[in-house]
């Protein structure tokens, strides 16, 4: 008889735990490098480890997207293998990008809600992206240009509260989690790549209007929006933010409520996606990080939606 176990999440998270307790670190190190090499090997099948192109259907279109699971992981990979990334968030963007508006993407990553977000906002929108990482600039221009969408521009630079040159750490395998921000103690960095920094106001003449922002820039938030500030206090759009106060602390203690502070007295009302009963000042209060690396939806006050957000929005 043959017997099978489902795990929950929460047991592979205890006995992974265990198992750091009680195993060498030496033993850790191999296990770890031959599981990566092995979902390695899976992934260079899919195309020799080359790019190439998959067609998403949303509710309304479709539209062409490349993808690399061998060469970035993560985004990618989940991609190919449910055929959408983020649902929670793409489920946001079709309640609150309007044909015809403006929607920014800081943190592109391979362009997946930016491409999306153009099917929704059509030909008269404008799509504005920033993807400081080389690789994925070029690879999600590939997929704007297969697409024929003439009205997404993508700048390869990273937004930050300064300007001048940053240092990314390339996180291996997982290319989406690279960070101008110290990720050594949680990930493996397998290199790093200066980029430019600039000041999201600096591209105020690019705006006419602003309706949507998404941000995920790997706990580069605080700063990218400090240095928008002026274009979000005009504009007052809907923010959808991943807010990670365990990277956060990383750079100083309290960094994780003085941006949860900074959006508040912008004048916005903020929901956790997907956990609305989730008390984040509380959290913050008691500093109990370890259930808020979170998506947070940032509604303006005096925005219709907050009430209806609030009884009928149950994203999971």
């Amino acid at each position: 008889m043959k017997l099978s176990v489902c795990y929950s999440s929460g047991m592979k998270s205890r006995v992974k735990n265990f198992l750091k307790l009680i195993l060498p670190d030496c033993l850790i190190r191999l296990i770890k490098n031959y599981r990566r090499e092995h979902r390695q090997r899976i992934r260079y099948r899919f195309n020799q480890g080359q790019d190439f192109s998959v067609t998403i259907a949303t509710k309304t279109a479709q539209f062409s997207v490349f993808i690399n699971p061998f060469k970035n992981g993560g985004v990618d990979d989940d991609i190919y293998r449910h055929g959408t990334w983020e649902p929670e968030i793409t489920a946001l963007l079709d309640r609150f990008v309007p044909n015809g508006g403006v929607f920014l993407d800081i943190g592109a990553n391979i362009g997946f809600h930016s491409l999306y977000a153009r099917t929704l906002l059509g030909n008269c929108g404008q799509v504005i992206a920033f993807e400081p990482l080389p690789r994925l600039h070029e690879q999600m221009q590939k997929s704007i240009e297969a697409n024929g969408f003439t009205n997404i521009t993508v700048h390869n630079v990273a937004l930050a509260d300064k300007v001048g040159i940053g240092t990314l750490s390339l996180v291996d395998e997982n290319i989406g989690a690279s960070s101008l921000q110290s990720v050594s103690r949680a990930r493996t960095v397998a290199s790093v790549v200066e980029v430019p920094l600039v000041k999201l106001d600096s591209y105020q003449s690019d705006f006419s209007q602003l309706d949507v922002v998404k941000i995920d820039i790997e706990g580069s938030e605080f700063e990218a929006l400090q240095g928008g500030v002026q274009i979000l206090r005009k504009y007052k759009p809907v923010i959808i933010l991943e807010f990670s106060p365990q990277v956060y602390e990383n750079d100083y203690t309290g960094k994780s409520e003085d941006l949860y502070l900074f959006i508040k007295n912008l004048g916005y009302e903020i929901t956790v996606i997907g956990d609305e009963m989730l008390n984040i000042e509380a959290s913050l209060k008691h500093r109990d990080f370890s259930k808020l690396h979170v998506n947070l939806l940032c509604l303006p006050h005096d925005s219709s939606d907050i009430l209806s957000t609030k009884e009928n929005l149950k994203l999971s």
